[in-house]
């Protein structure tokens, strides 16, 4: 799991680097170089906290509350497994922080579906007999509930590390 909000960080701050170093490019072609080369690039470390307490805390405290919730259905589940469930499914975003760099606002907007999807199936998939088990008149709601967060978890994932400042969403760069 620290490969995952690690890998999004990075890989989120060295795509604005790459944003910045074409926006430099475009003024110079532009004739607008002196006020776009006098600005400096800077490593965006509020991306590290907040990749790191984003994971940890999707992990550790929605896995706790899923927990809690399917033991009080009286459910054996251990909380080892919740938390392992939720940690493994988180490393297909591994991959995804890589190929999001790419500057094409579409291409970014599949990747992190397509991975938050099958991140998202993983979950349903491994926790769906145990939800039914335990509490099957309340099993589509409860995993209507977790694959709702995951969804936004996703989303948060895209808008937050994946949008990059100067490439508009339309222009199929943002």
């Amino acid at each position: 799991m620290h490969a995952c909000w690690l890998c999004c960080a990075v890989a989120g701050n060295y795509a604005d680097f790459i944003a910045f170093k074409s926006e430099q490019k475009a003024a110079a072609a532009g004739g607008d170089a002196g006020s776009i080369h006098e600005r400096q690039w800077y490593t965006d470390y509020a991306k590290m906290s907040f990749s790191a307490l984003l994971f940890y805390g999707y992990v550790f405290v929605l896995g706790l509350a899923l927990y809690f919730a399917l033991r009080w259905f009286k459910s054996e589940i251990k909380l080892s497994n919740v938390w392992c469930i939720y940690g493994y499914s988180l490393t297909i975003f591994i991959p995804m922080a890589f190929v999001c760099i790419v500057p094409i606002g579409w291409v970014r907007w599949l990747v992190v579906g397509l991975a938050t999807g099958m991140s998202g199936l993983f979950i349903v998939s491994n926790l769906k007999q145990t939800i039914y088990d335990a509490a099957p008149a309340r099993a589509l709601m409860l995993l209507g509930i977790i694959a709702g967060i995951h969804a936004a978890v996703g989303l948060l994932l895209r808008l937050y590390f994946f949008h990059y400042r100067g490439a508009p969403e339309a222009a199929g760069s943002g």
